[in-house]
């Protein structure tokens, strides 16, 4: 019997990253993501909903996990010119920190799910990054995830 895949949140900041103009890019179809919390639940296989912190909050894309967490300084090649702080760029090249490669599956920067809207949905009141917006890496629940996954069509 296989286990079921997990379901997180994976938190840019737009102020370090421009993970919009990235995300634009028909090119940047993959990329290497710090795990910072539940380094040892976060596997291959599971899913990545990427949340786009600031004014404009909220879901900008869905990703699918594509290895187990491990230690790397490599990062994808296209994305150099999207940093916007060196310390994020020192971070994503250093060797120690745990990450894991994702390959999107579906990008909304035009229409994503913004949390002001997130906010108004029943069954999405506990969603964790709304409560605790500290952190990168969110756990989403089976149920939050059914709703999530009708309001953007996956």
């Amino acid at each position: 019997m296989s286990e079921e895949k997990n379901i997180w949140i994976f938190q840019a900041t737009p102020k370090r990253f421009n993970i919009i103009k990235a995300l634009n890019n028909p090119e940047y179809d993959w990329d290497f993501w710090s795990i910072r919390q539940h380094k040892s639940e976060i596997k291959k296989d599971d899913l990545a909903l990427i949340w786009v912190s600031g004014q404009d909050s909220g879901i900008y894309a869905v990703a699918g996990i594509i290895c187990d967490p491990y230690k790397t300084g490599e990062i994808n090649p296209i994305t150099d010119e999207y940093f916007i702080d060196e310390k994020e760029l020192a971070d994503a090249t250093n060797p120690n920190i745990l990450k894991v490669k994702i390959k999107y599956s579906g990008k909304f920067v035009d229409a994503p799910l913004l949390k002001s809207r997130l906010n108004a949905v029943k069954g999405l009141e506990n969603l964790s990054i709304i409560q605790m917006p500290r952190g990168t890496n969110f756990l989403v629940t089976r149920n939050e995830w059914k709703i999530i996954s009708n309001l953007i069509g996956k």
